[in-house]
């Protein structure tokens, strides 16, 4: 008799401690990724819904994955070439920043602080180390981090045609702005 209600008693144990965990990891709820490229001739902007990320409350893990094909253009031309001549997104079509925030923090209890989320960005399959600045503030029901940051294409070997060195810039200004709410299994 002992040993089931032992058994019992570990099960809702970890049960219990199962949904606690759960509660301290969230996914997102929304996102607005966009870049702009403040080009001589020409100026490009580009902007992506459809990001995917989870943060970790308890030890502040990070990751955010940026589908390519998804950043929607103003023209369908701009699009195209973006996703086959210089983000060549059928090879590489993923963007994704896996890293740690520099510190923790307790939903509720968060007010637009600073924080650095530093890891590892990867674009065009090649990875670089950053530090991006990002700012948390709660919302009802989650959270929200907003960042700013450039990008420089050499850094991840996207190559401009000499023909078009003038319209795109070579360092690119990129937005982030995602709404995290607790992930439920």
């Amino acid at each position: 008799m002992n040993k089931v209600v032992n058994s019992l008693l570990l099960i809702m144990i970890f049960t219990l401690f199962n949904f606690s965990l759960e509660a301290q990891k969230m996914s997102i709820k929304t996102s607005n990724i966009s870049f702009f490229s403040d080009g001589l001739l020409e100026d490009i902007t580009a902007v992506n819904t459809a990001s995917q990320a989870i943060l970790n409350l308890i030890d502040g893990a990070f990751v955010l994955r940026i589908p390519i094909t998804s950043f929607e253009f103003p023209n369908q031309l701009m699009q195209e070439h973006f996703n086959e001549n210089y983000l060549e997104s059928d090879k590489f079509p993923t963007a994704t920043f896996k890293g740690k925030l520099n510190r923790t923090f307790e939903m509720g209890n968060i007010a637009n602080t600073t924080f650095e989320a530093q890891g590892e960005l990867i674009i065009h399959g090649i990875a670089q180390e950053r530090t991006i600045v990002v700012d948390i503030s709660d919302e009802k029901k989650g959270i929200k981090v907003h960042g700013k940051f450039n990008v420089a294409l050499e850094d991840h070997d996207i190559k401009i045609p000499s023909l078009l060195f003038q319209k795109i810039a070579e360092i690119i200004a990129v937005d982030i702005e995602i709404h995290l709410a607790e992930l439920k299994l």
